[in-house]
């Protein structure tokens, strides 16, 4: 099985810190993958972890030159923004 699935196995688990090893090794065996980014990026999230997310999301945006994919990140980047912005405000 591939880090990569391992990766999206842990976080569809909750085991989000099993699944942050996973895509940090699946992210050096593949850098290129937007789609490798972008799942990390959502772990990071949901590890309150939003200055690491963001970056990936950023990542994963220059990798891909698919309107769609683009639109999706970009909605993440978006979310996470509000999220961001509203943590702070507390």
């Amino acid at each position: 099985q591939s880090t990569f699935l391992k990766a999206l196995k842990s976080y569809k688990q909750g085991d989000y810190n099993a699944a942050y090893n996973h895509f940090q090794s699946a992210i050096a065996d593949n850098p290129n993958d937007w789609k490798r980014h972008y799942a990390y990026a959502l772990c990071l999230y949901r590890m309150k972890k939003n200055d690491e997310a963001q970056k990936e999301l950023l990542a994963a945006k220059g990798l891909t030159q698919d309107e769609k994919d683009q639109k999706q990140i970009d909605e993440a980047l978006a979310l996470l923004q509000r999220k961001t912005s509203k943590d702070e405000s507390k």
